[in-house]
């Protein structure tokens, strides 16, 4: 994807990311966000877990991309906020009872790993 239609993709997909709680409300005076999953399953007839993935990846891709996006826009480590937003992400989906707390336990031990040779390079000299 070219410079001129990145900021294009990103208004678009902010766009839309930010009418979804819109639409979720425009039925009823008071929102619930702990319920939006249930509700997003019975509007597309899915399982309850995947909704709940559903939802997750929502609020994961609303802070994520930016955050990459700005960072490799300035020449900046991309990796360390990248994580550091993700896990902040992970954490409000879990406050909100979206996500169950074995996939944060999960995505951190995938973390450790993925930083396991910087460990051991460090210590083991």
């Amino acid at each position: 994807m070219n410079r001129a239609r990145l900021p294009l993709f990103l208004l678009f997909t902010l766009a839309f990311l930010v009418l979804i709680p819109n639409v979720y409300a425009a039925d009823e005076d008071v929102v619930n966000l702990s319920e939006f999953p249930q509700e997003l399953a019975i509007a597309l007839t899915i399982p309850l877990f995947a909704a709940q993935l559903l939802a997750s990846s929502i609020v994961l891709a609303l802070f994520i991309l930016p955050t990459t996006f700005a960072c490799s826009k300035f020449e900046r480590d991309v990796v360390i906020p990248t994580l550091f937003v993700g896990v902040l992400s992970v954490s409000f989906c879990i406050a909100l009872t979206w996500l169950p707390v074995w996939i944060f336990v999960i995505l951190t031990f995938l973390i450790a790993l993925m930083f396991s040779d910087k460990i051991t390079g460090v210590f083991g000299k």
